[in-house]
């Protein structure tokens, strides 16, 4: 499965941050990925793939298997 945005898209840099703690970035919207990433790890062996391109979309992907 895969979400798209039609944002801006992100660096490499910020890219890294996302799964981040919240005190580590200053700010509470990446919590929630971080949460989602750990639980799928746990579940699925596998977390979140996520792949931007700064002035382009965000594509975060995740696979979970049969």
């Amino acid at each position: 499965m895969s979400v798209r945005d039609n944002g801006k898209g992100m660096t490499e840099e910020k890219r890294k941050l996302i799964f981040m703690h919240t005190e580590q970035t200053k700010k509470r919207t990446r919590v929630g990925l971080r949460n989602i990433d750990r639980r799928l790890k746990q579940l699925y062996n596998q977390g979140l793939t996520i792949d931007s391109t700064p002035d382009q979309a965000t594509t975060v992907c995740f696979r979970i298997p049969k």
